[in-house]
């Protein structure tokens, strides 16, 4: 035991900074040869202190470049003018900051005229969809087909009922007029294929709607016939089925109210 404590080197070579120093500079490990660390307590302290403030993403600080090149300006930056990039090689943007914030400026600020030029020939087409969309959902909402609305416009030789106006000369397309007394009770806004009458204009809807609200009063002869024409289906099976109440089992005051 004595030969083999007399051959115990009291010095030891760092393997970072590979200046021999007492073995009292370094820490214990067990998994070692010689029960001590590779490293001194000084370089170990310092990789820590260093570790902590190296950029988010970067392994090994002896491979940290301090400066980087800009791709974009082409001048060698600190590695703190570079913002943080995931899928780089370095973890750093290939642009500094300041050029990629000039960028950015002149880019919003200067004309877009491809993108004027496109949503200038593009426009027509996204209405004409967006107004088809609308359509078919106000369709779908009031409970009624295509083929209905056809139906109707040509029953009415594309027509408003009420006013005679062609209703193409409108820019907007009719409305859905119903009956607001439907047994079955709709959210506002929404109508079911028995209660729905005609497609008068906008404007004569609203009139006889607010007419209609104050229970039926100053209605114009236009409107008395538009309603005797244009009954909702669930009154026109009442009329039918007054002897055997069916489905729409209803008050017969409903017809005259």
């Amino acid at each position: 035991m004595e030969t083999e404590k007399t051959k115990i080197c009291r010095n030891k070579k760092c393997l970072h900074g590979g200046v021999p120093q007492p073995i009292k500079n370094f820490s214990a490990r067990a998994d070692s040869s010689d029960k001590l660390d590779l490293w001194c307590k000084t370089c170990k302290r310092e990789y820590r202190r260093e570790r902590q403030q190296r950029p988010l993403g970067v392994v090994k600080t002896e491979k940290i470049c301090r400066n980087k090149k800009c791709l974009h300006g082409g001048v060698p930056q600190p590695i703190k003018n570079f913002s943080v990039c995931a899928v780089s090689s370095d973890k750093l943007n290939l642009w500094c900051k300041t050029c990629a914030q000039e960028y950015r400026r002149k880019y919003w600020q200067q004309p877009k005229v491809w993108e004027r030029e496109w949503r200038r020939r593009r426009q027509p087409e996204v209405r004409e969809r967006q107004r088809e969309y609308q359509w078919k959902r106000n369709l779908k909402s009031h409970g009624v087909t295509p083929e209905w609305w056809d139906d109707r416009m040509i029953k009415q030789d594309y027509r408003c009922p009420i006013c005679k106006m062609n209703l193409a000369s409108f820019k907007r397309r009719p409305c859905i007029d119903h009956d607001h007394d439907c047994p079955k009770n709709h959210p506002k806004g929404e109508s079911c294929a028995l209660c729905v009458r005609g497609l008068p204009c906008s404007l004569c809807n609203c009139k006889l709607n607010q007419r209609i609200q104050d229970k039926r009063q100053n209605l114009t002869r236009a409107e008395q016939k538009y309603l005797k024409d244009y009954p909702p289906a669930f009154k026109k099976n009442l009329v039918d089925n007054t002897q055997q109440p069916g489905l729409f089992d209803l008050d017969r005051s409903m017809l005259f109210t």
